[in-house]
């Protein structure tokens, strides 16, 4: 088994991030990425495995201000699955997963809690424990389903918005603007005691 699970996230509207910025969200969450599932091919080339991909809700929806990192979670997606295409296609016994959860308690989310730009991150239910998304990786592994969103019912939310963008867009406004109170209130569910070191 090998977990590809490096991730940086900065926040801010796209054209305003220095480039060195884009740069580093590009190489620990896409090339990383990569470099890891390549080491992994070849070390499980002979014997077989499997190969977890942590990408994000993100990578299914649009993400104002957060449209770099989402955009490296799509890749991450997207090359998961041609990823997999290409190993069932040279027979080799090698399962290639992407597990896309929504917020997470972790270091990475609780230094957003009160950046401006990030307030999407914190509009929707209780960030999920680290526990909570390793129990549904685990079962992602042993699954013939390539990637999966947890909690599931998110994933139909994220999806259905880009169904009808212009709609989808108006309604991330709705959930930004919920996200920007929590942040004000200092609401516990986004930042308390229980995000993971």
């Amino acid at each position: 088994m090998w977990v590809n699970n490096a991730g940086v996230l900065h926040a801010g509207n796209s054209w305003e991030q220095p480039a060195e910025v884009v740069a580093q969200t590009l190489d620990v969450n896409v090339r990383g990425m990569m470099a890891g599932c390549a080491a992994a091919v070849n070390a499980m080339s002979v014997g077989g495995g499997v190969i977890l991909n942590v990408a994000s809700i993100s990578a299914l929806t649009p993400v104002p201000r957060l449209a770099v990192y989402a955009a490296t979670k799509a890749a991450v997606v997207s090359y998961t699955g041609s990823l997999q295409g290409e190993l069932s296609h040279v027979r080799l016994p090698i399962r290639a997963r992407a597990v896309c959860p929504d917020v997470v308690s972790t270091a990475m989310v609780a230094s957003h809690a009160h950046h401006p730009d990030a307030a999407l991150l914190f509009s929707g239910p209780k960030p999920m424990s680290v526990d909570e998304v390793a129990a549904a990786a685990m079962e992602l592994m042993d699954s013939r389903q390539i990637f999966r969103v947890v909690p599931r019912w998110r994933g139909v939310i994220a999806r259905s918005t880009g169904l009808v963008p212009a709609s989808g867009l108006r309604a991330l406004t709705l959930m930004r603007m919920l996200g920007e109170r929590r942040q004000r209130s200092g609401n516990q569910s986004i930042v308390g005691s229980d995000f993971e070191r």
